[in-house]
């Protein structure tokens, strides 16, 4: 579902919702047992792996101008059913197997700008720079099993929640470019910068 509202001819409010699903791989999904020399740990498949389902909610304000010019702000809100996490064995911390572990949800905001230096004058504008920055906070709600071995390695004067970062999302993620292109000369480059933060690789204790 995705609806717009034009605020005047250069502005649009828009809101949008979709359901998507997270498939687990074939590895993932089966019974294979695969060991790794480099870190001498082994991965698990899980035959029994359900789908991840996703409700995604969007809402954005988005305002254009000349020459593909443009700038946005966006808020986001995601909701998990089953997210599939590679977690260990209780009994063998070097036994790794993807599972569905809780529930989870994410949110955040995103702002992007698109911005041609043709102001500078003429010979500037093939130059544009482009900027899309998000900040992202995710929580998983977890499970029994994860709650408790957690809480038995708690040391003394320590807390522990009940919810923990989702595996694999990035609290932040930056991605900066700098493009030149000349039509006469049929030639364009770029200059790109990517950045993302600190991810939970493993679900440990």
């Amino acid at each position: 579902l995705n609806l717009i509202y034009g605020l005047n001819d250069a502005s649009n409010l828009r809101f949008s919702y979709g359901r998507t699903t997270a498939r687990p791989s074939f590895k993932e999904a089966s019974i294979t047992q695969i060991f790794d020399p480099l870190s001498s740990t082994t991965f698990n498949g899980n035959i029994d792996l359900q789908p991840t389902y996703i409700d995604n909610f969007d809402l954005r304000f988005e305002r254009f101008g000349d020459n593909a010019q443009m700038y946005a702000f966006s808020t986001f809100f995601k909701n998990f059913s089953d997210p599939i996490e590679l977690t260990y064995f209780l009994s063998a911390s070097d036994q790794f197997q993807p599972r569905n572990l809780g529930s989870a949800i994410v949110y955040g905001i995103e702002f992007e700008i698109r911005k041609d230096f043709g102001f500078i004058g003429d010979a500037w504008k093939g130059l544009n720079f482009n900027i899309n920055a998000s900040w992202i906070n995710s929580e998983l709600e977890m499970g029994e099993d994860e709650y408790e071995s957690r809480r038995l390695g708690l040391r003394e004067g320590e807390e522990l929640e009940d919810t923990r970062p989702l595996q694999g999302q990035s609290p932040y993620l930056v991605n900066v470019g700098l493009n030149y292109g000349n039509e006469e000369a049929g030639w364009q480059a770029g200059l790109f910068y990517n950045l993302q933060g600190e991810t939970l690789e493993v679900v440990g204790n």
